[in-house]
């Protein structure tokens, strides 16, 4: 079985013995007999694959999202802000679950989209105090020089 463990690492060894468990499909299934050619056959169901093609999936699409789309959109926000001669910047903390989210949006106006709010960042923080606020915050804007020119901060 220890030949196995190391050879197979997807899988995981359950109370039981005779059966081991699928992370990727989240079930349990018996390797009594075959042991080896069980779990060759398990990874080659219908069911395994599709869930690796999910999962594959879902990777790269979240590589695209924070790879491409949005550094682009920010930078695309960051220069339209730029033209503005006043940018209010808002944030709040939010817990969820064991994290603190902390979104920064910065609003301003705009003469061809009108008043125009976004997400600049989504960060996690450790705690909620002023000062972890206030640093973070100032971290998030330095990163974007040029932005600051006359702003309001609100907390």
């Amino acid at each position: 079985m220890v030949e196995l463990q190391e050879q197979y690492t997807t899988f995981k060894v359950t109370k039981i013995e005779s059966e081991v468990y699928c992370p990727v499909c989240k079930t349990s299934f018996g390797i009594t007999n075959k042991r080896k050619p069980d779990l060759e056959q398990h990874l080659e169901t219908n069911k395994h694959q599709q869930k690796i093609r999910t999962i594959e999936s879902a990777v790269k699409a979240e590589a695209i999202v924070t790879g491409v789309l949005a550094p682009h959109s920010v930078e695309s926000v960051t220069a339209q802000a730029k033209q503005c001669n006043f940018i209010d910047i808002s944030t709040d903390a939010s817990n969820h679950g064991n994290f603190k989210i902390f979104p920064v949006l910065i609003q301003f106006f705009d003469k061809k989209h009108g008043l125009t709010v976004k997400i600049i960042e989504i960060s996690n923080l450790n705690d909620e105090k002023s000062e972890t606020i206030v640093m973070t915050a100032t971290q998030i804007l330095d990163g974007r020089k040029g932005l600051v020119k006359k702003m309001c901060f609100q907390v």
